[in-house]
């Protein structure tokens, strides 16, 4: 099977296609805001990264740093259309299957699309906040309603966000509950358990906005 994956650069995204890894899917991402990295972590996995910027010209990170107004006029002739891109690679890959790692840029990015690709299977993979959080803000509402509505197949984090999507209008087939994040390398991380007098770190997860981020002290 040939699987298009719509995505962020993710750490959930790279662990979850992991478990495809020595399978016969032929597998390819196309990176929706282009991070500019080629992620050899997942080399089994044809990657559209770079695409964003005709002329990656030095010193573009101090101009967007510093001079705002200046970068988005240079954006205006520089940057490439992600709709356009997206096309493109369809067109070239040709895949059996689209999956979309979160509603609101691995989904939302291609709805138009999909509207009119009706042949073209849709999963699904909701992450955390995509609908629990979300479905609460109107103009979000409109656009979930919209790509659930369209989609053939879903995963979720938890039960709870496939009772919210069915709610909202979903009527594809759930295909389960699984880990966004395609569970843990228990290999590496067992070594790194230890009894309660041995530990020497307290670590403390925050936020300093609504869905991320925390300072280190």
């Amino acid at each position: 099977m040939k699987i298009l994956v719509v995505s962020i650069f993710s750490q959930h995204f790279f662990n979850w296609i992991l478990q495809l890894k020595n399978t016969k899917h032929e597998i390819y991402w196309i990176d929706v805001f282009d991070s500019n990295t080629y992620v050899h972590k997942i080399d089994f996995v044809g990657q559209k990264v770079k695409w964003k910027y005709k002329w990656d010209y030095p010193g573009r990170q101090t101009v967007k740093k510093h001079f705002p107004s200046l970068n988005s006029h240079i954006n205006r002739f520089n940057e490439r259309n992600f709709f356009d891109v997206f096309n493109k690679v369809v067109e070239k890959f040709q895949p059996d299957v689209i999956q979309s790692f979160e509603l609101h840029s691995g989904c939302s990015s291609i709805i138009d699309f999909m509207e009119k690709r009706k042949d073209l299977k849709w999963i699904y993979s909701a992450w955390g906040n995509d609908l629990f959080y979300y479905k609460n803000e109107a103009n979000k509402l409109k656009n979930i309603k919209r790509v659930l509505k369209r989609l053939d197949y879903m995963f979720a984090d938890c039960s709870r966000d496939y009772k919210i999507a069915s709610d909202l209008g979903f009527n594809g087939y759930y295909l389960g509950t699984f880990p966004g994040g395609g569970g843990y390398d228990l290999a590496y991380t067992n070594p790194m358990v230890l009894d309660f007098n041995e530990k020497k770190t307290i670590l403390i997860k925050g936020y300093e906005h609504n869905l991320g981020g925390a300072l280190t002290y």
